[in-house]
């Protein structure tokens, strides 16, 4: 236990300071924003007008970019020999990786909804709105953007959510894995980080099924490299 609370958090560490930084940069962007198109009448018109969704996936490419960019190797570092040297051993390491880029995600989609629940508390107080929180149910269930953020009670969308978070947490650590033996193992990350500037306008019981395959295979993919053994492995 205390090997493997001792690696997460020397992978922690390494981007704690980076993601604090980042959720700095959004918040205050998403602030001024906010007070540039707060004039909107409809909340889910001012997060579109707003181009939140578009900061949010921004915010989702710049930590994808520094989680994957943590596990690579340049210039002639030795970061694969070290991992190769701890007594977990690099796979296990990697492993360990994975459940601190999903906790990083997490901590990123929360701020997320934590800013946009912020903005509303302010925007209620607008003589143009009622202050009333149906307005902003409403708004969850008609805004596509506000809606994927907060499913409310759609499961299927929570699953998805879910879903798709680990399949980023594996192939960030799997793009390091390739990248230390010489490969270039990005397309199922460009195809993941893709997704949140596209979010389906119709959101349904088939196409979050749909969804939930395609992330779904993402990830037995990804966790097949992190937990098959080599022949020359313990």
């Amino acid at each position: 236990m205390r090997r493997t609370l001792s690696t997460c958090a020397v992978a922690a560490r390494a981007i704690v300071w980076k993601l604090l930084l980042l959720l700095a940069v959004m918040a205050a962007v998403e602030t001024g924003l906010f007070r540039a198109f707060a004039w909107e009448k409809d909340f889910g018109d001012w997060l579109y007008v707003a181009h939140i969704k578009q900061v949010f996936g921004l915010g989702f490419l710049a930590l994808t970019a520094v989680l994957s960019l943590q596990g690579c190797d340049f210039g002639g570092g030795k970061l694969g020999y070290t991992l190769q040297r701890r007594p977990q051993g690099e796979r296990a390491v990697s492993r360990l990786w994975v459940m601190v880029h999903f906790a990083a995600y997490v901590i990123l989609w929360a701020a997320q909804v934590g800013l946009v629940l912020l903005f509303w508390n302010i925007y209620a107080q607008s003589p143009m709105t009622d202050g009333s929180r149906l307005e902003l149910l409403v708004a969850c269930y008609r805004d596509n953007f506000l809606h994927r953020l907060l499913p409310m009670a759609s499961a299927g969308s929570w699953i998805v959510n879910g879903l798709w978070l680990l399949s980023l947490s594996v192939q960030t650590v799997n793009l390091g894995w390739y990248q230390r033996r010489g490969r270039l193992g990005l397309w199922p990350l460009l195809g993941l980080c893709a997704w949140p500037f596209l979010w389906p306008g119709i959101q349904s019981l088939t196409t979050d099924t749909i969804w939930s395959l395609l992330f779904g295979a993402f990830l037995v993919g990804g966790l097949y490299l992190l937990l098959r053994r080599e022949p020359n492995e313990a």
